[in-house]
């Protein structure tokens, strides 16, 4: 599920025995939602959630199935807390509440699309949470830069990349793995003149995001801050002490 976004989720916790919460995949789902998506997590027995026979204990307390009331009691504070929805009537998603289309820029995210194309830094990091137009600001750009510079794109899969091309759907954008990236650069076939654009770059191993960093004119690397990917400011303070060029973040 890296670099995919969704306006909508279902997070099926039911199970023969009572439940079934891994909480480390609801973590995964959760890190996928659009900002003003939604998360629908479908818990059976939430009032007696406490005593309630969780399945994927089976994982952790040696093949036992066991009730964890410690975990439920603090689960359900913070539901409490954070003022999540808790009811037994469930009203499907319309498409009027679907968030995907975009509207317009943030005001940070404005002045990067402004001036990031002007700017003389050789390589730029945009870090920011996931589902928060990360994705659609880079679309923007490249669709901003194609216009008088070579473009390509790399990511881990094409496919995490729905918002860029929903954003982008430029035939002038070549769309490189990391391997045929770097197979080209190891030929000297690439174009050293492109801007590179690199999506989830912390899904990337470091060596490969250097030499990026090292062959092409411009590079725009961005990627989340936290979730699953584990990246936050240990990402760009590894990263960072390696490149050789100009950086702004």
């Amino acid at each position: 599920m890296l670099g995919s976004e969704h306006a909508f989720a279902f997070f099926d916790m039911r199970a023969s025995n009572g439940v079934n919460f891994h909480l480390e995949a609801f973590a995964i789902v959760a890190g996928t939602i659009q900002d003003n998506g939604t998360l629908y997590l479908i818990c059976p027995h939430w009032h007696n959630l406490n005593e309630t026979m969780d399945e994927d204990a089976l994982r952790w307390n040696d093949n036992k199935l066991i009730a964890t009331p410690h975990f439920y009691h603090y689960f359900k504070k913070c539901v409490h807390e954070f003022h999540f929805e808790v009811t037994a009537e469930f009203s499907y998603p319309t498409s009027d509440q679907n968030p995907v289309g975009f509207h317009q820029f943030t005001p940070q995210q404005q002045n990067i699309f402004e001036n990031l194309p002007l700017d003389s830094a050789d390589i730029h990091l945009i870090i920011a949470p996931r589902g928060r137009g990360k994705s659609t600001l880079a679309g923007k750009l490249a669709k901003q830069i194609v216009q008088h510079s070579p473009v390509l794109i790399t990511a881990r899969s094409q496919t995490a990349l729905p918002s860029f091309w929903r954003i982008n759907q430029s035939e002038h954008i070549q769309f490189l793995s990391p391997d045929v990236l770097i197979k080209q650069i190891e030929e000297q076939t690439y174009n050293a003149q492109s801007w590179l654009f690199i999506d989830e770059a912390a899904s990337l191993p470091l060596p490969l995001l250097v030499r990026f960093c090292e062959v092409f004119h411009k590079v725009v690397l961005t990627t989340t801050t936290h979730n699953y990917e584990g990246t936050g400011r240990g990402f760009s303070l590894k990263l960072l002490p390696l490149l050789s060029r100009s950086v702004k973040q």
